[in-house]
């Protein structure tokens, strides 16, 4: 873990450097150059079915949504710093049926920028973007009986991913497209039982796989289509120099905000991740690396903190 520690202090040390006011009367200012933002949201659906002719099964499931961030920016540079969490479990069928997840994500992004020869589009990136999970995922199988059971995948910090990246970066008003040719990416299973089986690409017994020598792009969007109906998405790509691009891990988020009023949203979500490292079991029974993908349709309360 020795490399890891060192990883981490160089980057962090990095944007801490970095991000030092670049005025030394900022201190005096009486405005301050952070703005801060916190979102909490929460969707609840309900189907309850008794003596229904048409069939089905009643349902119950909740989410719970949390996004904060904290931004500094100043005449030449830019620090901005996103945590989003998201947890949900449904039940489908009577109350002796078990709750199972549906959602389970920690993401935190920090990302440093300066200005390069006094543009003010290009400019020197420094990127972190760390994500895990809450809590134990299960895949549901059936056995020879066809009797159901659940195999255990994943927990916190198993696995968990840390990209890491320093290279230029085009910014305009709602669109940013960075290109890293120092990146890393750290894969974390920190889980004895999944260690040992060798899962999500470390070397069985251990507990991280070291990526350091890499290139990644990133590309991020943020963009009011209309009035009350926002666009996000977020593309990050990885590849190691030694794979020649054979090889190439990509995470894809985009997210569809509909503002109904001050306390309610609608939000569509999708989830799109490739990791030739990953053995999944694919539609056809098969097992190796494949295109994951998840989308959600969510309803519910969104309460925004200046």
């Amino acid at each position: 873990m020795k490399h890891v520690s060192l990883l981490l202090c160089f980057y962090m040390s990095t944007f801490f450097s970095f991000a030092q006011s670049d005025n030394p009367q900022d201190s005096t200012r009486q405005i301050s150059p952070w703005t801060k933002k916190a979102s909490f949201g929460l969707n609840f659906s309900q189907v309850t079915l008794s003596n229904w002719a048409g069939g089905g099964q009643s349902s119950i499931s909740i989410t719970g949504l949390a996004s904060v961030n904290a931004n500094r920016e100043t005449e030449r540079s830019t620090w901005q710093n996103s945590l989003d969490l998201a947890y949900g479990q449904a039940r489908q069928g009577g109350k002796e049926r078990p709750f199972r997840k549906t959602d389970d994500q920690i993401i935190l992004r920090s990302n440093y920028s300066r200005r390069l020869f006094d543009s003010k589009h290009w400019k020197f990136n420094a990127n972190v973007d760390f994500r895990t999970q809450f809590d134990k995922g299960f895949k549901y199988e059936e056995d020879s009986l066809g009797n159901e059971r659940e195999v255990f995948v994943s927990r916190f910090m198993a696995p968990a991913y840390l990209n890491t990246a320093l290279g230029i970066t085009y910014k305009v008003d709602g669109f940013s497209a960075s290109l890293s040719p120092l990146s890393s990416k750290l894969t974390f299973v920190l889980d004895d039982t999944l260690s040992q089986q060798g899962a999500y690409g470390v070397e069985p017994g251990k507990k991280v796989r070291t990526q350091i020598a890499g290139i990644s792009m990133q590309i991020n969007v943020d963009y009011e289509v209309m009035e009350n109906l926002r666009f996000k998405t977020s593309f990050l790509a990885f590849s190691e120099y030694k794979d020649q691009f054979q090889e190439i891990d990509i995470f894809w988020e985009n997210q569809l905000i509909f503002k109904v009023n001050k306390l309610f949203n609608a939000t569509v979500t999708t989830n799109l991740i490739y990791d030739e490292d990953v053995a999944v079991t694919r539609d056809d029974g098969t097992v190796g690396p494949a295109t994951q993908f998840k989308s959600a349709i969510n309803i519910g309360v969104l309460y925004t903190l200046p």
